[in-house]
């Protein structure tokens, strides 16, 4: 029985989150990050969600490919972020948001899809 006790722990959220994205914990933080003109990958998430874990040691590989871009993690479920992802349109997650300049650059990649979000990426980094 102990040993089925110990199958049954499961990771407590940010465990298998990357830990390379930088967090964005305010609205004044999306702002200042949109606003600094850098090439900007945003990964709207949430705690609770299996294929935001999933896509995470991907979107790990894509930081180390891509220094020139900077990365960002955005918790939807965070209380002080939680109508600012509502207002930006997040519907579905991981979303991924590509910004330069100070704006939007590209459409969003929503879902599991490595090939759509490296594209998105490698442009955004050109």
């Amino acid at each position: 029985m102990d040993y089925f006790s110990q199958l049954a722990v499961e990771p407590s959220g940010e465990e298998s989150f990357s830990t390379l994205l930088t967090p964005i914990t305010s609205k004044r933080d999306y702002e200042a990050v949109v606003a600094s003109g850098d090439p900007v990958c945003i990964d709207f998430y949430a705690p609770w969600c299996g294929k935001c874990r999933q896509i995470a040691p991907y979107v790990d590989e894509l930081v180390a490919k891509h220094p020139g871009v900077k990365f960002y993690k955005f918790d939807t479920t965070s209380e002080q972020l939680e109508a600012l992802s509502g207002q930006l349109g997040v519907k579905g997650l991981p979303t991924f948001k590509f910004y330069k300049g100070g704006k939007e650059v590209h459409d969003p990649v929503i879902g599991y899809k490595k090939k759509p979000l490296a594209d998105a990426v490698a442009e955004l980094a050109a």
